[in-house]
Parts: structure tokens; C-alpha cells; sequence
């Protein structure tokens, strides 16, 4: 009785060491998973969609008995695109965000899931969970997966979860005890990863392999229970293999010939493989940093030669339980080999397709680590690996990516030019989803012009795809954003046949491979006439012949106004170019402007690549069909169409059209202000129906250039605002895009605004520009008040529709260079003023430098 209590103290003792080991444990991987889903949420929105990224959008976006016709046509199952049809439609949101969310929300438990993992490989080593998930919350590579859009990070976790499941149905037939819902268990997680990642199959057979051989070394025989849970797995995705096994083959083996990849060596192979899962596969920006990156590799290889040639230390008691790792390691690494010697396809980044091995190679790592006797090793191994990832982690948030394949600016050129009846012809799917994924929704649905849904066939010129263009041609302007990085000669032709059928109404590059061009069908016979002055009419060097004009009158919601233009050229060597404006009489303002080269670029004599004026016929003429699209918002009345004509003097070689090249749309340079602009005509303007969709997606467009508190600089993203019965909808500062405005020059803004009621005769239109003192205030540079419009008083505008208000405001030469002056706007009436925050604004002050002359040795005499 005496050392009772003793033993209940010590009892006690021992189950508290045993809660607070615990629940240190809990609170540390819970710590890490937090840290590793703040790292990964970082920066969503940075990074524009790639080709892969729009595969999975479309997918995602198409209805499920679709997705699942188009995946078994591709080399990914649909599980991954399921989850993602689901998330956007229950959340309503189909942002690039929305989508990299989920693929975060179904990485990060990884993190807790590799801890357990190595929990049960290393149960001697207290420290292994802790630091497997550290290494996998800071690993590059799964960072760069969990933002991805696919369905890599899915893949790894589901995978991570049926080992889990593998090792609890292993210990249970090896005790004797009841395993079949292990076994269902397993064969679930399995089927999911299976139905997730292909490639999931590699590691599929190591689970085979290894209960086949450690169930059998454990019985002495060969018994039939670790066939179950892969009997099971076979019946849950036999229908899938079935269905989409033969169109897998026939896709594989189309795509191992287009992209003539050829196979990796072994150490090249090896190689990729260990610097991705050390230190990420994006390639550093500085030989140096790349450098830092190769180094992680060192990391593992020392811990493995460490191990192999220290035999000072006894075996680990955890051997035949780390063993595990290297058989999920290498028998998928080798079967990964195997199949790049025979389908030989291995891209930039390929290292992803086995990416769900992952964990197996750092659990590997921790336990050569813990294999080290001098703690002075494991602490520069783990250096040396830190540096590692940190170059990755670094290279992963400060290196842009996939910028050519930045669709944002192209997609809102097409909206904000765009109309409803408009179409869009996209080649691939994956432009189908960057539209989704970048298009604002209105009612519930993309904005158009949106493009339609394409099959996974390749595409080819031939009649049907004519008679489709010409069918589009027939309901509004075709928009096609030609990807010209691929070799195809499809854009080739697709804009042949568009010049010989379509007036051109913009052509500009976009990046230095995409090229978006837009077409309208010219007018047609006794639709328009020539509406110049009579007689040929000499333009600068060319002689324009006739032109010929649209008689109706043109809606303002970015209807083309189609021209047809004959010229004749004197010397057809010469080259020219030709600048359209849209231009007010009244008030001088010029409403639309576009301008191209070289003259006679848009015949339908002319290639498609011409760069001279030879695209003119042998007599000298060539015949054009332009369009210049009526922006949106233009108020009603008479318009002159203004034409200039000057000479190219820099060789066309390097201005049309090349990758590094400016578009064909040339943006207006200031030496065409001084050429005198010769009036061919006139058009006139109608306000559009109230019912347009052109004015909801300018608007929905255009909202971010209205602000609020809350935002940048104190700014963010407003409602419109009403004041006096004039609604403003937004502002677009036109010079902001481009550069920094310098000091002492004029800063163009437009107002975009719509009546509701009739406002009171003296309501005027305000613009300052003020320093960033806060939202409320400010101290005020420079501001005008006015009322842009004399000649189109409010009061005569039909209700609901959006009108354009261009306004100047001229920046004092003495304001002083800084980024953050608040650009401020709104109504003011003879009561009051309502100014809120439009936009930011960087100013340049001028540079003056000033070298004294030199002086003479003697001073002049020189009387006076």
C-alpha cells in the first residue's frame, strides 16, 4: 500500500507526457499547414493562365456529359474537372482565382497527410513528421502545384491517402484481422487518384509489388489477400478504362507526333527529377541564384552516401518500414522511364507528371538525415536544401510567366470592342477558356462575344471552315485571335480567305506571338456611296480614286463603319501609311482613330504577310475594304472621316508584321499632327438601343477605373454614382496605360455617363488632380471644370444610354515627380460637387541639365 501512490504518480506522469507530446504534435502540423495555406495564397491573381490552365477552364466550364466526351479524348481523366465544374457553379465565380483556390484547397493536405505518412515509416523518430511536413509546406515544387490549374496537387494528395490506406490493410491481414473494408477503403482512395492523374497507375503497381512481397515474407506463401483491394479497384475503374482507353491510345500516339519529343537519357531523367523536387522546375533569373538551385541536389546525395558508407552506426530500427518509400519511389521513376523511351513526350516542366512521388523522395531525405551521427551534417544538409528551396520559393513569386500567353489585354480589346451579334474564332480550347475565365459575367452568363465550343479535332482549311467564317461574317464582326508560335499554317489561312471576303476593322499584335484581327462584311452594293468631292483626290504621295461610304446612319456600340478605298500609287516600291479618324467639326475631338501600313496591306490581291506597297496591282491600284469600329458611347450628330497619308520612311520589315514588331494597327504617332488631314466624307451617329449589350459589358469593363476607400493607395473598386440625374459610370484616364504623365503636359480622361432625369442647364463636369492625403482630401494641382459636350446637352439624350465625355486636364510644369497623385472626378452643380477618386496617377517631373560653356583663357576687352 505504500507505493501506491507512487505508482498512480507516475502513471499519471506518463499519460501527461503522453497528451502534451501529443498535442505538441497536433499544434505543430497544424501550425505548418497554416503557414504552408498562407504561403500558397499568396499572389493568386499574379500569374496569367497558360495553354494547360485554359484546357482545364474550358473542361471545368463545359456541362458534365461533355467534360467527360472531351477528357476521355485527352491525356488527363475528368475527376479534377468535375471538382471544378462544381466549385465554380456552386460559388458562381469563374475567375483564375476561383479556380487556383480549389487547386489549393485540394493540395494543402499534403501537408498533415506526409507527417502521418512518415509517422508510420519513421515511428522511432519523433522529429521525421514534423520536418516531413515543414519540407513539403516549403517544397517549390508542391507550391507551384497547388496554384497550378490541374490537377497535379489533387493527384498527390489522393495518392498520399491511399498509401495510408495500403499500410492499414497491410497490418491488418498480417495480424488475422477483418479487412475488407480496409480493402474498399483502399481501393476507393486508389480509384480516385486513378481517375484523377494516369500516371497515378505507376505508383499503383509499386502498392501492388510491395504487399505482394511483404504479405508473402511475412506468411511464408503466397495468399490471395492483397489481390482484393486491387480486384476492387479493377471493377471501379474498368467503365472508364473502357470507355476512353481506346481514344487515349489514339491520342497519345497523334501527340507523340506532333511534338517530336525524343527520350531522355537516364541521368538527364534522373536529374530533372531530383532538382524539381529539391528546388522547383522554374529555372532562376541569375546564373548565380540557378546556381543556389542545383545545390539542393547535394542535400540528398549526401545523406544517401552518408548512410551507404557509415557503417559505424547500427541499422535504424525503422528499415523495414522506411523501405516502403523507396519502393514507391523507384518503381514509378522506372516505369516513367520506360514509358519516355517508348512515348517519348517530356515538355518543359514534364517532371510533373510524376510529381505524386514527391513525398516519397523527402521521406527518403529525412531518413538518411536522422541516419547522421554529427549533428554539424544534418545541419548543413539541411542548409544546403533550405537554400534550395528558398531560390525556388523566390524564383516562384518574383519571375513572370507565361507572358505571351497573356490573354487579359486581347480579351478586353474584343469586350469593349465588341458587340453581342459578334463572333469569336478560337483554334484551340484553351482560348475557349481563358475568354471564360477572364470574361465578367452579366446575368449569369459570359459576356459576348464569346467563342463557341470547339471539338478536340484538330483543325484543318478546308470549305466547311470557309462556309463557317462566312456564316459569322453574315451577323457582326468575326474577331480572331491568331496564335502564330506553333508552325501552323492555319492563321495563314484563315486570314487569306478573311481579306478576300471581309473589310478589316483592327489588326494588332498582342504578344509577340498572338496577333487579333477583326473583319466585317463590307457593305454590299447600293448600300453605299461615294461621298468624297469629285475627281481623284491627291492625299500626300498617293491618289485616293473614289471611296465609298455607308449611306444609314451608324449606331454608337462599336459599329463598323466599312470603307472602300481605291488608291493609285505612282512608284508601288514606295510604302505608306494610312491613318482613319473619326473627327467632330464642332468641338475638334477625335472619337475613333486607326492607322496601318503599308497602303494596299488589306487588298484581297495582297498576301497576307505583305510588307509594301507592291500588294498593289501591276496598274498601281490597289482596292481596300477598312473598317473603323464607332466606339461606344459616342454622342449623336454628324461626323467628318478624315484620311492621312504619309510616307513610311523606316524599312516595313521591321515594323509588319514580325514577333517583336508593333501591330499593323499603329498606335498615332505625333509627327501625323502635322500632316493636314484631308475630309472624304461624313457619317451619321444614332445613340443605340436601350436594350444593347455593347454599353453592360463597356461597363462592366470599365467599373475598376471608379474608386473607393479600401483598395490601393486607399482606393478600390466603386459602385456608380448618381448626382443631379446624371449617372457615372466610370472613367478612363487615356494616358494612363501608356507611361507616367510628364509634368506640363495634358492628362486626356473620358467620362462615361447616362440620364436618368434631366440634370439642372448649369451641371458641368470636374476633373482634379490632388496628392494621396487620404480619400477625403488632398491638396489640389490642378483641376478643370467644364462641360465637354456644347453640342450634345443632356437633356437630349434617350434614358439609360451611355455617352462618352472626353475631357483634358493640363498638369502644371512645377508639379514634382511621385506615383500616387489621385486623380479626382464627378458632377458639379450650381448647389454642390460630388468628386470621388478615379484613378492613380504618376507624374514625371521634366529633367533640366545644364553645362556651362567653356571659357577663355583671358578675359575680353570689349567695350560697351
Amino acid at each position: 500500500m505504500g507505493g501506491e501512490p507512487r505508482n498512480w504518480r507516475n502513471y499519471w506522469l506518463y499519460k501527461w507526457h503522453r497528451i502534451r507530446r501529443s498535442y505538441s504534435y497536433i499544434l505543430g502540423i497544424v501550425a505548418l499547414t497554416v503557414v504552408g495555406a498562407l504561403l500558397r495564397l499568396l499572389r493568386l491573381d499574379w500569374q496569367p493562365l497558360w495553354w494547360d490552365e485554359g484546357y482545364s477552364v474550358y473542361f471545368a466550364t463545359e456541362p458534365l456529359a461533355r467534360m467527360a466526351w472531351l477528357t476521355a479524348h485527352d491525356i488527363h481523366p475528368p475527376l479534377y474537372f468535375a471538382l471544378a465544374h462544381g466549385w465554380v457553379s456552386s460559388l458562381d465565380w469563374y475567375g483564375p482565382v476561383a479556380f487556383r483556390l480549389l487547386s489549393v484547397v485540394v493540395a494543402l493536405p499534403a501537408i498533415p497527410l506526409t507527417a502521418r505518412l512518415a509517422r508510420h515509416l519513421l515511428p522511432s523518430r519523433s522529429s521525421a513528421p514534423l520536418l516531413a511536413a515543414a519540407l513539403v509546406a516549403f517544397n517549390p515544387m508542391h507550391l507551384f502545384y497547388s496554384q497550378e490549374v490541374r490537377m497535379y496537387g489533387l493527384a498527390l494528395t489522393l495518392s498520399l491517402a491511399a498509401t495510408l490506406a495500403l499500410f492499414n490493410y497491410a497490418q491488418r491481414i498480417q495480424s488475422g484481422r477483418p479487412a475488407r473494408r480496409a480493402a474498399l477503403i483502399y481501393a476507393l482512395w486508389a480509384g480516385l487518384s486513378l481517375y484523377t492523374l494516369y500516371y497515378s497507375g505507376f505508383l499503383l503497381v509499386a502498392h501492388a509489388l510491395w504487399l505482394l512481397y511483404t504479405d508473402s515474407r511475412a506468411a511464408g506463401r503466397l495468399r490471395l489477400a492483397p489481390f482484393l483491394p486491387f480486384v476492387l479497384l479493377l471493377a471501379l475503374y474498368l467503365p472508364w478504362l473502357l470507355y476512353a482507353g481506346p481514344k487515349l491510345i489514339t491520342y497519345v500516339e497523334s501527340k507523340i507526333v506532333a511534338d517530336e519529343d525524343t527520350p531522355l537519357s537516364l541521368p538527364i531523367y534522373l536529374w530533372r527529377h531530383g532538382l524539381a523536387y529539391m528546388g522547383g522546375h522554374l529555372a532562376a533569373p541569375e546564373r548565380w541564384l540557378e546556381l543556389a538551385r542545383h545545390i539542393g541536389l547535394l542535400a540528398p546525395l549526401g545523406a544517401g552516401l552518408y548512410t551507404l558508407f557509415n557503417r559505424s552506426r547500427p541499422a535504424a530500427p525503422d528499415h523495414p518500414q522506411i523501405s516502403a518509400a523507396a519502393w514507391f519511389l523507384l518503381i514509378p521513376l522506372s516505369l516513367g522511364y520506360l514509358v519516355n523511351l517508348v512515348y517519348p513526350f517530356f515538355p518543359v516542366g514534364g517532371e510533373r507528371l510524376l510529381f505524386l512521388i514527391l513525398p516519397y523522395a523527402l521521406l527518403l531525405f529525412i531518413a538518411g538525415l536522422l541516419h547522421m551521427r554529427q549533428p554539424i551534417w544534418r545541419t548543413l544538409a539541411l542548409l544546403v536544401l533550405g537554400i534550395s528551396m528558398l531560390t525556388g520559393i523566390g524564383t516562384f513569386f518574383t519571375i513572370e510567366r507565361y507572358v505571351n500567353e497573356d490573354y487579359r489585354p486581347l480579351i478586353r480589346t474584343v469586350l469593349e470592342k465588341g458587340r453581342e451579334q459578334d463572333a469569336v474564332l478560337a483554334i484551340f480550347p484553351w482560348q475557349i477558356g481563358y475568354w471564360r475565365a477572364y470574361t465578367p459575367r452579366h446575368n449569369g452568363d459570359w459576356l459576348p462575344p464569346q467563342p463557341a465550343p470547339l471539338n478536340q479535332d484538330f483543325l484543318v482549311w478546308d470549305a466547311a471552315l470557309a462556309r463557317r467564317i462566312d456564316r459569322a461574317l453574315l451577323h457582326g464582326t468575326l474577331w480572331f485571335p491568331a496564335p502564330l508560335g506553333f508552325g501552323s499554317t492555319l492563321p495563314h489561312e484563315i486570314e487569306t480567305h478573311l481579306r478576300t471576303v471581309a473589310a478589316n476593322a483592327h489588326d494588332g499584335w498582342i504578344s509577340p506571338t498572338t496577333r487579333l484581327s477583326a473583319w466585317t462584311q463590307p457593305a454590299a452594293d447600293g448600300t453605299a456611296s461615294s461621298s468624297m468631292p469629285v475627281g481623284p483626290l491627291s492625299i500626300g504621295p498617293v491618289t485616293l480614286q473614289t471611296a465609298q461610304l455607308p449611306r444609314a446612319p451608324l449606331s454608337a456600340e462599336n459599329t463598323p463603319l466599312n470603307l472602300h478605298l481605291q488608291w493609285h500609287v505612282s512608284n508601288p516600291e514606295d510604302q505608306y501609311r494610312v491613318q482613319i479618324d473619326l473627327h467632330d467639326s464642332q468641338s475638334g475631338h477625335r472619337w475613333a482613330s486607326r492607322a496601318y501600313q503599308p497602303l494596299g496591306h488589306y487588298s484581297p490581291a495582297a498576301p497576307a504577310d505583305s510588307t509594301a506597297a507592291s500588294a498593289a496591282t501591276e496598274n498601281s491600284v490597289a482596292s481596300e475594304h477598312i473598317a473603323l469600329l464607332i466606339p461606344l458611347g459616342t454622342p449623336p450628330g454628324e461626323y467628318d472621316i478624315d484620311l492621312r497619308v504619309t510616307p513610311v520612311i523606316t524599312p516595313a520589315d521591321t515594323l509588319l508584321p514580325s514577333q517583336s514588331a508593333p501591330p499593323a494597327d499603329i498606335p498615332d504617332a505625333d509627327t501625323t499632327e502635322n500632316i493636314t488631314a484631308v475630309t472624304i466624307g461624313s457619317v451619321n451617329i444614332i445613340t443605340p438601343p436601350a436594350d444593347s449589350t455593347a454599353g453592360a459589358a463597356a461597363i462592366a469593363l470599365r467599373l475598376p477605373g471608379v474608386w473607393q476607400a479600401g483598395g490601393p493607395f486607399g482606393l478600390g473598386q466603386a459602385q456608380p454614382t448618381t448626382t443631379a440625374g446624371l449617372r457615372l459610370w466610370s472613367a478612363i484616364a487615356d494616358a494612363l496605360p501608356a507611361r507616367p504623365l510628364l509634368a506640363g503636359t495634358s492628362l486626356a480622361a473620358t467620362l462615361y455617363l447616362s440620364v436618368e432625369e434631366a440634370p439642372p442647364p448649369a451641371t458641368t463636369l470636374s476633373l482634379e488632380l490632388r496628392t494621396a492625403d487620404g480619400t477625403q482630401g488632398g491638396t489640389t494641382l490642378a483641376a478643370t471644370t467644364t462641360w465637354p459636350l456644347p453640342h450634345h446637352p443632356p437633356q437630349t439624350w434617350q434614358p439609360g444610354a451611355i455617352i462618352a465625355a472626353p475631357m483634358t486636364l493640363f498638369v502644371p510644369g512645377y508639379v514634382a515627380s511621385a506615383t500616387d497623385y489621385v486623380l479626382w472626378g464627378g458632377i458639379t452643380t450650381p448647389d454642390a460637387a460630388t468628386l470621388q477618386p478615379l484613378a492613380i496617377v504618376a507624374v514625371h517631373q521634366r529633367s533640366h541639365t545644364f553645362n556651362a560653356p567653356p571659357t577663355w583663357g583671358e578675359p575680353l576687352a570689349a567695350p560697351f
